[in-house]
C-alpha cells in the first residue's frame, strides 16, 4: 500500500517482484526496478507509468523479448500499430 501512495504523489517506487502483462497474459519479474508516474509525452493531461525509465508497455514488451530470446525464439519486428489492443502473440 506504500507504494501506491508513493505512486499517487508522483515519487520513483524501487522494488522487486512479478508483474502481469494484460498483453501477453503472463507474470514478467522484476528486480530492483523503479517505478514512476509521469506526464505523458505526447498526451496532453494524461499520465503513465514509467518502469525502468520506458513506458509500461515498452518494458513489459522489452521483457517478453528478452524471454524469447532466452528460450531460443527470435522474435519479429513488430510494425507501427502491432500491438495495438493487446491481441495476439507475434513470434
Amino acid at each position: 500500500m506504500v507504494l501506491a501512495k508513493e505512486l499517487t504523489h508522483r515519487k520513483p517506487v524501487i522494488f522487486s517482484g512479478s508483474l502481469f502483462s494484460p498483453e501477453f497474459k503472463r507474470h514478467f519479474n522484476a528486480e530492483h526496478s523503479t517505478a514512476k508516474v509521469e506526464h505523458h509525452p505526447e498526451e496532453r493531461g494524461k499520465l503513465q507509468l514509467m518502469i525502468d525509465g520506458v513506458s509500461d508497455s515498452d518494458w513489459f514488451r522489452n521483457k517478453r523479448r528478452e524471454f524469447l530470446q532466452m528460450v531460443g525464439i527470435k522474435p519479429r519486428q513488430s510494425h507501427a500499430g502491432e500491438h495495438k489492443n493487446g491481441k495476439g502473440i507475434k513470434f
